[in-house]
């Protein structure tokens, strides 16, 4: 596929997933079912021309607000579309289902990086800002935040686009999405170059964990801080220096996931560690969902 062309599905790929968000949130809109970050996204999707441009950039878009364009460089978004065509066979995805998977996951991308914008971070330039004032934490915590509430929009389209409004499909789809945001990061982005980002990764897996375990009704709630929610962003330890199991969840009010407990298996913190952006992807779910199950957060 040459350069032209590549824009020129990137750009078709774009269109297709701005008209689905919006017209997925301008119905819930009308519902009165979303507010705060959704409803900024649609107000957004409202007053811009989205385009897709050919030119490398270490961004993922570009804001003009003079002319109420934003530019997503196409290198980043055919990256996150190849990435999702590759992983399907692993996972499961069926070649039926293939391009609703590679779409979903680009719908969550573009969303992710439109709500840097209601984050006060459009302008590339402000990055290292950002590292340098919140060392370690800040950019990272600001894209989980990103990540969770787009795998939520990601989440009310795939709903509305299947007819389903029950909160259990809602709960499903937004389980799937936290699975594609893993991948995007760890395989179009490498989440293992660094302990933050592997945080913010394992932070992903343990959502989708119990948001599932809600599904089949195997949350323990009395285990688990109460400020957590299907949203709330969850940050992992650095197990690589605590040797523990634990996390932060970012609330109004924040807290430790659970309660601080020796697990007595430092190999398999390790391993679990070790297992971000590596395959099978299986793997680093099992790990997850087994640390999960020893500290009394599901059954």
């Amino acid at each position: 596929m040459d350069g032209g062309s590549a824009v020129d599905q990137m750009q078709g790929e774009v269109d297709r997933g701005i008209v689905e968000v919006r017209e997925a949130l301008g119905r819930y809109a009308q519902d009165q079912k979303i507010s705060g970050a959704c409803a900024m996204l649609l107000n957004l999707i409202d007053q811009v021309e989205f385009k897709v441009d050919l030119s490398e950039s270490d961004s993922a878009f570009h804001l003009d607000r003079e002319n109420k364009i934003i530019e997503f460089y196409a290198s980043p978004l055919i990256r996150v579309w190849n990435c999702l065509y590759d992983i399907c066979d692993e996972i499961g995805v069926s070649d039926e289902d293939r391009i609703r998977f590679q779409r979903a996951g680009l719908n969550q991308f573009i969303i992710h990086e439109l709500l840097h914008i209601r984050q006060k971070f459009a302008d590339f330039s402000v990055i290292p800002v950002i590292k340098a004032g919140l060392e370690g934490m800040g950019l990272p915590m600001l894209d989980l935040a990103a990540d969770m509430w787009a795998s939520w929009v990601s989440a009310l389209v795939e709903c509305h686009l299947g007819g389903d409004d029950s909160e259990d499909d809602l709960l499903m789809q937004h389980a799937n999405a936290l699975l594609r945001a893993y991948i995007i990061g760890a395989f179009a982005f490498d989440s293992k170059s660094s302990s933050v980002k592997r945080q913010r990764a394992i932070g992903l897996i343990i959502s989708m964990l119990l948001i599932q375990s809600k599904l089949d009704g195997k949350f323990v709630s009395e285990s688990v801080n109460e400020e957590w929610t299907e949203t709330t962003p969850v940050f992992l330890f650095d197990i690589g220096k605590c040797k523990r199991f634990n996390a932060i969840v970012v609330s109004g009010f924040p807290g430790l996931l659970i309660e601080d407990h020796d697990v007595h298996d430092g190999e398999a913190l390790i391993e679990l560690w070790n297992s971000v952006g590596e395959r099978p992807v299986k793997d680093i779910i099992s790990l997850t969902a087994s640390f999960l199950k020893t500290s009394g957060a599901v059954m």
